[in-house]
Protein backbone atom coordinates (compact mmCIF):
# COMPACT_ATOMS: atom_id res chain seq x y z
CA UNK A 1 0.00 0.00 0.00
CA UNK A 2 1.28 3.45 -0.86
CA UNK A 3 -0.20 6.87 -1.41
CA UNK A 4 -0.09 8.15 -4.98
CA UNK A 5 1.92 11.37 -4.77
CA UNK A 6 1.33 13.09 -8.12
CA UNK A 7 -0.89 13.17 -11.19
CA UNK A 8 2.10 11.94 -13.24
CA UNK A 9 2.43 8.91 -10.96
CA UNK A 10 -1.33 8.27 -11.22
CA UNK A 11 -1.12 8.36 -15.04
CA UNK A 12 1.87 5.98 -14.96
CA UNK A 13 0.03 3.51 -12.69
CA UNK A 14 -3.08 3.74 -14.88
CA UNK A 15 -1.06 3.08 -18.05
CA UNK A 16 0.75 0.13 -16.45
CA UNK A 17 -2.64 -1.28 -15.49
CA UNK A 18 -1.41 -3.47 -12.62
CA UNK A 19 -2.81 -3.36 -9.11
CA UNK A 20 -5.67 -1.32 -7.66
CA UNK A 21 -6.25 2.32 -6.80
CA UNK A 22 -8.58 3.61 -4.11
CA UNK A 23 -10.19 7.08 -4.11
CA UNK A 24 -10.07 8.16 -0.48
CA UNK A 25 -12.83 10.69 0.17
CA UNK A 26 -13.05 9.72 3.84
CA UNK A 27 -11.96 13.07 5.18
CA UNK A 28 -14.39 14.99 2.94
CA UNK A 29 -17.40 15.15 5.27
CA UNK A 30 -20.15 12.67 5.96
CA UNK A 31 -21.07 12.18 2.29
CA UNK A 32 -17.44 11.46 1.37
CA UNK A 33 -17.87 7.78 2.22
CA UNK A 34 -20.26 7.45 -0.74
CA UNK A 35 -17.37 8.15 -3.12
CA UNK A 36 -14.73 5.91 -1.52
CA UNK A 37 -14.24 3.60 -4.51
CA UNK A 38 -11.70 0.88 -5.25
CA UNK A 39 -10.74 0.56 -8.94
CA UNK A 40 -8.39 -1.61 -10.94
CA UNK A 41 -5.46 0.57 -11.96
CA UNK A 42 -6.54 0.31 -15.59
CA UNK A 43 -10.13 1.46 -14.95
CA UNK A 44 -11.31 4.12 -17.40
CA UNK A 45 -12.62 6.28 -14.53
CA UNK A 46 -9.07 6.83 -13.28
CA UNK A 47 -8.09 8.41 -16.60
CA UNK A 48 -10.36 11.33 -15.65
CA UNK A 49 -9.06 11.50 -12.09
CA UNK A 50 -6.37 13.45 -10.24
CA UNK A 51 -4.67 13.34 -6.87
CA UNK A 52 -6.70 16.33 -5.66
CA UNK A 53 -8.62 13.50 -4.00
CA UNK A 54 -6.11 11.26 -2.22
CA UNK A 55 -5.36 7.97 -4.00
CA UNK A 56 -3.93 4.81 -2.48
CA UNK A 57 -2.26 2.13 -4.61
CA UNK A 58 -2.35 -1.58 -3.74
CA UNK A 59 -0.46 -4.39 -5.46
CA UNK A 60 -3.34 -6.85 -5.16
CA UNK A 61 -6.95 -7.31 -4.14
CA UNK A 62 -6.19 -9.17 -0.90
CA UNK A 63 -3.94 -6.37 0.32
CA UNK A 64 -6.53 -3.75 -0.66
CA UNK A 65 -9.48 -5.44 1.03
CA UNK A 66 -7.52 -6.16 4.20
CA UNK A 67 -6.38 -2.52 4.48
CA UNK A 68 -9.80 -1.10 3.60
CA UNK A 69 -11.67 -3.27 6.09
CA UNK A 70 -9.18 -2.40 8.82
CA UNK A 71 -8.98 1.32 8.05
CA UNK A 72 -12.31 2.20 6.38
CA UNK A 73 -14.69 -0.46 7.69
CA UNK A 74 -17.77 -0.58 5.47
CA UNK A 75 -17.30 2.97 4.11
CA UNK A 76 -16.07 1.97 0.64
CA UNK A 77 -17.20 0.05 -2.43
CA UNK A 78 -15.87 -1.50 -5.61
CA UNK A 79 -16.16 0.40 -8.88
CA UNK A 80 -19.35 -0.51 -10.73
CA UNK A 81 -17.46 -0.59 -14.05
CA UNK A 82 -14.25 -2.52 -13.41
CA UNK A 83 -15.47 -4.27 -10.23
CA UNK A 84 -11.94 -3.94 -8.83
CA UNK A 85 -11.30 -7.63 -9.25
CA UNK A 86 -10.36 -8.54 -12.80
CA UNK A 87 -6.79 -7.28 -12.59
CA UNK A 88 -3.92 -9.43 -11.27
CA UNK A 89 -1.49 -8.28 -8.61
CA UNK A 90 1.75 -6.87 -10.01
CA UNK A 91 3.40 -9.71 -8.05
CA UNK A 92 1.45 -12.34 -10.03
CA UNK A 93 4.12 -12.49 -12.76
CA UNK A 94 1.71 -11.76 -15.60
CA UNK A 95 -0.95 -14.38 -14.84
CA UNK A 96 -4.36 -12.95 -15.61
CA UNK A 97 -7.48 -13.54 -13.59
CA UNK A 98 -10.55 -13.96 -15.76
CA UNK A 99 -14.09 -13.29 -14.64
CA UNK A 100 -16.18 -16.30 -15.53
CA UNK A 101 -18.93 -15.83 -18.07
CA UNK A 102 -21.46 -17.66 -15.94
CA UNK A 103 -22.21 -15.63 -12.81
CA UNK A 104 -23.22 -18.80 -10.94
CA UNK A 105 -19.60 -19.97 -11.23
CA UNK A 106 -18.32 -16.86 -9.43
CA UNK A 107 -16.85 -17.63 -6.03
CA UNK A 108 -17.07 -14.08 -4.67
CA UNK A 109 -20.30 -12.73 -3.27
CA UNK A 110 -21.61 -9.41 -4.52
CA UNK A 111 -23.18 -6.89 -2.18
CA UNK A 112 -26.71 -5.71 -2.90
CA UNK A 113 -25.33 -2.35 -4.06
CA UNK A 114 -22.92 -4.02 -6.50
CA UNK A 115 -25.75 -6.12 -7.96
CA UNK A 116 -27.87 -3.00 -8.37
CA UNK A 117 -25.01 -1.20 -10.18
CA UNK A 118 -24.46 -4.18 -12.49
CA UNK A 119 -28.15 -4.39 -13.34
CA UNK A 120 -28.30 -0.66 -14.07
CA UNK A 121 -25.30 -0.97 -16.40
CA UNK A 122 -26.86 -3.93 -18.22
CA UNK A 123 -30.16 -2.13 -18.62
CA UNK A 124 -28.45 1.06 -19.80
CA UNK A 125 -26.48 -0.87 -22.43
CA UNK A 126 -29.44 -2.92 -23.61
CA UNK A 127 -32.19 -0.28 -23.56
CA UNK A 128 -31.63 0.43 -27.26
CA UNK A 129 -32.29 -3.22 -28.10
CA UNK A 130 -35.68 -3.36 -26.38
CA UNK A 131 -37.68 -1.95 -29.36
CA UNK A 132 -36.27 -4.74 -31.54
CA UNK A 133 -37.81 -7.47 -29.37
Amino acid sequence: MKYVESDAELRRLHSAGKGLIYNDYSRRGSSGKNYNVLHTASCHWLAKSSVSIPKIFFDGIDEAIEWLRKNRGEDWKRCGSCLAKAQPSSKDSGKSMVLKENASEQKEVFTEGEVEQLLQQILNVNHELLPLL
